[in-house]
């Protein structure tokens, strides 16, 4: 059975979402167990360029025991990916950044999507990455914010709901968007069956899509190339150095 760690790379998760989560994508994909934890430690929520920064090493932390406990695979449980690249460099074992995941199956289902994230911080951490997997701006012409706080999401789901229809529309109209990214895994699946019920057009959601890649890579028998990913010399704890 496959054993992927799903990993969510802020600390303040309660963990009710956390087992929820869990079981949502474990009964998804057939023979794969899927294991849902959070960081221990960093910031409170994934925000912005400042909170990756705080967060890259309990991330790299994370993956490293994954690896050592014998998961097949990790998913990074966050559109912006952070520290995608490191981790990828830190374990033999694959692992799938959500944002990628989901801005390459939505090139596989439409021609133009947009991309409803939460707010201003991640608008240019998705502009670069999405530049860096290879996608051109007429394939995702726009990323738009609904203007919440994760934890404004977390205790206001009608109104994340129904921005997310004033927003999607606006990608739809103006930007002749024919599928929508929600732009945080905090989103969720219940956004993602609003959605689909009020727009009729593919609604892609990152927690799947990061699993979902992480499955076919297993199943195919492969993992991120060692020409692209050289594998780091160092132990994680050798490296990181403290001044005494």
């Amino acid at each position: 059975m496959n054993k992927i760690l799903g990993l969510a790379v802020d600390v303040s998760m309660p963990s009710d979402l956390i087992n929820q989560r869990q079981l949502w994508l474990s009964s998804i994909f057939p023979d794969t167990e899927v294991v849902v934890r959070n960081i221990p430690y960093g910031p409170a929520f994934m925000e912005s360029s400042f909170d990756q920064a705080l967060a890259g090493k309990p991330i790299l932390e994370e993956v490293i025991r994954a690896e050592e406990e014998g998961f097949t695979a990790v998913s990074l449980l966050c559109l912006s990916d952070p520290f995608l690249d490191a981790c990828r460099e830190s374990v033999r074992i694959p692992v799938v950044g959500a944002g990628q995941a989901s801005f390459l199956i939505a090139t596989a289902v439409a021609t133009r999507t947009s991309v409803i994230t939460i707010n201003e911080g991640g608008l240019n951490v998705f502009s670069k990455l999405i530049k860096s997997c290879g996608i051109s701006e007429s394939t995702i012409p726009s990323i738009r914010s609904i203007d919440m706080s994760i934890d404004e999401m977390n205790t206001d789901p009608a109104r994340v709901i129904e921005r997310l229809k004033k927003v999607g529309q606006k990608a739809i109209d103006e930007e002749k968007a024919q599928a929508l990214i929600l732009g945080c895994t905090e989103m969720g699946k219940k956004c993602q069956k609003k959605l689909l019920e009020h727009f009729n057009i593919p609604i892609i959601e990152p927690n799947t899509a990061a699993i979902a890649v992480a499955v076919s890579l297993i199943g195919m028998g492969i993992t991120q190339s060692r020409l692209s990913f050289p594998p780091c010399k160092y132990p994680l704890e050798e490296r990181y150095i403290r001044e005494n």
